[in-house]
Order: C-alpha cells, then structure tokens, then sequence
C-alpha cells in the first residue's frame, strides 16, 4: 500500500489564500454593517424566492382569536318577558281541554253551573296540611286516582253549620252525573291532626274523593269548579300532584305600592337587583349546587356563575299589584311576588322564600316591606286575591262575568254578610260541645264553671279574666282556662274582685 503524497507548495499556498479571504470578510462586516451580505434566508420567510414548506414556523406570533367575553345577566333581564309562561298557574280559565277528553257525561241529574270560570289553584301542602298522618300516607300511595273537593268557605265553621247537608249533596251530584264506567265514587272527609287551628276557615279543608275512573277523574279536573244551589255544597276540584306548589313567594306592602304597569316593572328590577347581591341568597345557591338530587332538574348547575343560577332562577318572577284593604276597611293594597318555585323539596324552597324574605328592598326613596301574613281567599283558597275580591260570585249575576248560566253559589251579599260577622254561622248559644270533630259555638259561651273565654279577655290581658280564685280545691269561678298574670290573684268574693279589676269583661252575678 502507498502512502500518501505530501502536500505540495502550491496546495499549501491556495489554502493560505481561501483562510485569508474568509478573515477578510468577517473582518470586513464586522467594520462596515452596512455592506453585510444577506445571501442566506430561512425557507419560511416571506420575502425569500422559492417555494415555502407546509409547516408552520414555530416563531411565528399568531393573533389571538377575537371572542368576546359573556355578558353577565342583569336583573332587568326577562322583567317584561317572564319566562314559564305555560306553566304558571293563575288567569287560567276551567274546560279549557273540553276538545281532549277521552269521554264525556251525557247528562247531568242535578242543575250546577257548567260554565268556564277562573281555574282554581291550591297548592298540596295546603291540601294536606293539618290532615291526618294516616290520610296522607294513602294519597302518597294513589295520587293519580284520587281528587281532592274543597268545599266554598271550608272550615271549621263550615263543617258546623253545613258538613252534612253539604256533603250529602255532593255525593248526590257525583251519582246523577250520567257518566259510563265512572268508578264508585267513594268520598270521605279529611280528619284533623289536631285541634288547634280553630278558625272560622281553618285547615283542613279536603273532601277526598277516590275509587273513580280515570276518564271520569280527568273530566272532573277540566271542570274545576261545580256551583250548587244547595247551601254550602259548592265545590272545588283539585289534583294531588306533588309539583303543584305555590308560586307566591312574597307579598309587600308599604310607600313603594303603587299601582300601574310601569311601576311594578321599576319596582320589580329593583327588587332583583337586590336578589343577586344578596348573601343569604349566595348560601341557598351553593346548597343547590351541591345537591346532588337535583341534577335531573338543573343540569350543568355546577358550570354557571352565582349570577346566572339567580338570573336562572328568577326569570319567571312577577309582580302583581292587588288592591286590598285592612281591618278597618281602609285601603292597604299589596305587591305580590310569584315566581316559579326552585325545587319540589320543600326544605329548599322554604330557604329559598326566607331567603328573599330576609333582604330589606326599596324603590329609590320609598321603603318595600315584605308582609308576614298570608295573602289569600277564605272562599276558593286561591292565594292570588283577597276573600272580599273573590271573582266567582261576579259571573253570571249582573258583574264583570259574561257566562250565560247564573252563578249558583253563595252571593256576594251573602259572603259580605259572612265575613261581618263569621259568628253568625253559630247554630246556638249553647254549652261547647263537639259536632263531627268541631266546635258548634265559640269560646266563652256557657256558664263560668264550663266557658273558656268569659272572662278571659283579650291581648296583654288575657288571663286576668279567668275567673276569681276562691282558695284551692275551689275552681267555680277560674273556668278552664289557661294561665296568664294574674293567675294566682285571690279576692274574697267576686263583688270586690269586679269593682278592682277594671278588665274583667263579664256581666256580675250576685
């Protein structure tokens, strides 16, 4: 093998020069910028001739996409245009789904007033409320075959004077209605968990009709309302159906009440305005997020800010302004809020209505108060109108009404009289005594050794009238009833007892 020749002077010299040429022009660019020489370009440049790859140049600042931000929900939202529109349950009319029915009756045995009227709308806790557990366990069981009949005027009072004359013409009404294959038509009063609740028009209020049909239950529901000429026997038809709950949340009153279309839409965003900032409001939006039972109803509920689950939640608020007036007759008319409500679990829509409840509103210089009482008709047991404002006597009897056949229940003279004085209905002045479950006759009547309310008085100063006490073992004079200041006040005989005790409100006797 041959070794390498060595390099020759010539080739030594030729790299010498190409060395000297490259130090030349570093040398050269370094001194003169101006006459660099740009002979290189990267393949992606735009200026560079030739063809440019497909692939993008990491260096490259591309813009950012131009989107723009969510708008926040506002409280005005949705103010004119509430929403749930379809479900909301006031200013509808009865045999609104005549064209529906499966079947029809072909005849009626007793006259009532078969006209459209305004549907009837009582919440199912109010249905149930002060019935017994037993009751309640039944309807729970067979809600979809059971209807529940709230007499004209329900109540205690209504039950003393009219419970079996009443009851007895229903039942007589359901059989003549000429109705194939209707069921047996069972019916059967709700009984009272307890007693407490004595008023005039106290709870409960349900007759219970079961063993029915369903086509014979669906007519009876489109019909809603059934006037009889009989006393007391006019009725109402309601459903079982746990999502029917009440959409009354608030009702105000106060300076801020005004009536007109343009007043409750100012007074109404103002309100929701404060809705959205409130904190009590930020504590029942968490528990419904957290609320794993409610997924099915609020999907996605965990993705939206707290604005737009408020803003969710109050869209189908309204704001009713209802003419009223207090006890003594004077005007005091109301803002109602009705809003849909968030959740068939009771617990949570209890917080929810103590929530708005808690906030303090106004409309700009003028105080809203939210009132503590309940709004309602003692009549129908709507909750969207006071007893004096009831509209069922007004149709047909020369009101407002149009309908062709007459109203048939009680007038509105009647009802007037009525609310003067409830205890008109009393059937006498005789000892208290119970009548199917209920007092015939108030307290206080009778004799002191059996009355309650003789001398019990009122107020402050209820139980300075319990009678006089005589020494123990001796209860002639104290009645039954309960304590009060002057429970243990002893005076001799009841002569010197009248004469110190201004507040005694009963006649002497000597």
């Amino acid at each position: 093998m041959s070794s390498p020749e060595p390099p020759t002077s010539s080739d030594n010299q030729s790299r010498a020069d190409t060395i000297g040429d490259e130090s030349d022009n570093r040398r050269t660019r370094r001194d003169r910028p101006e006459e660099e020489i740009d002979n290189l370009r990267h393949k992606n440049d735009v200026g560079s001739s030739g063809e440019h790859s497909d692939e993008p140049n990491p260096r490259e600042i591309r813009p950012l996409p131009t989107r723009k931000p969510m708008p926040e929900p506002q409280p005005s939202d949705h103010v004119r245009d509430p929403t749930h529109g379809d479900e909301y349950p006031y200013g509808k009319l009865t045999k609104a789904n005549q064209k529906n029915l499966e079947q029809k009756p072909a005849g009626f045995g007793i006259n009532f007033t078969n006209s459209a009227l305004p549907r009837p709308y009582v919440p199912t806790p109010l249905l149930l409320k002060n019935m017994k557990d037993f009751q309640r366990e039944h309807i729970a069981k067979d809600r979809d075959n059971i209807l529940g009949l709230v007499p004209y005027g329900a109540g205690p009072r209504w039950e003393a004077k009219y419970y079996p004359r009443a009851l007895a013409a229903i039942r007589d009404w359901i059989t003549q209605v000429d109705f194939e294959g209707k069921g047996k038509c069972q019916v059967s009063r709700a009984e009272a968990q307890t007693s407490k609740d004595m008023r005039d028009f106290g709870n409960p209020w349900t007759i219970i009709l079961y063993d029915i049909s369903p086509p014979f239950r669906a007519w009876l529901l489109d019909l809603g309302v059934v006037a009889l000429s009989e006393p007391g026997a006019t009725f109402m038809v309601h459903s079982f159906d746990e999502k029917n709950m009440s959409w009354v949340l608030l009702n105000f009153w106060g300076p801020a009440v005004e009536e007109g279309e343009e007043e409750c839409i100012e007074a109404l965003t103002e309100i929701k305005r404060k809705i959205f900032d409130d904190r009590a409001v930020v504590n029942v939006v968490r528990e419904l997020v957290a609320n794993k039972s409610l997924e099915g109803e609020y999907p996605d509920l965990a993705k939206k800010s707290h604005k737009q689950i408020v803003a969710m939640l109050t869209s189908s608020f309204r704001l009713v302004y209802i003419p009223s007036n207090d006890r003594n007759g004077d005007p005091h008319p109301r803002f109602q809020l009705r809003g849909r409500p968030i959740s068939t679990d009771r617990e949570i829509q209890r917080k929810w209505v103590m929530a708005l409840r808690s906030i303090k509103y106004n409309v700009r210089f003028k105080p809203l108060h939210p009132d503590k009482g309940d709004l309602g008709c003692v009549w129908c047991k709507g909750e969207d109108h006071p007893g004096h404002a009831c509209p069922y006597p007004d149709f047909g009897n020369g009101g407002e009404g149009e309908d062709d056949e007459k109203w048939l229940g009680p007038t509105r003279e009647q009802m007037t009289s009525i609310m003067k004085s409830p205890s008109d209905w009393k059937q006498g002045s005789t000892p208290r005594e119970s009548h199917f479950g209920f007092a015939t006759v108030d307290r206080g009547q009778g004799p002191p050794q059996n009355s309650r309310g003789t001398l019990r008085g009122r107020g402050s100063y209820r139980g300075r009238g319990r009678g006089v006490y005589e020494g123990r073992g001796t209860s002639f004079f104290r009645g039954r009833g309960r304590g009060g200041p002057n429970r243990g006040m002893a005076y001799p005989n009841p002569q010197v007892y009248y004469e110190h005790n201004e507040y005694a409100r009963a006649p002497r006797w000597d």
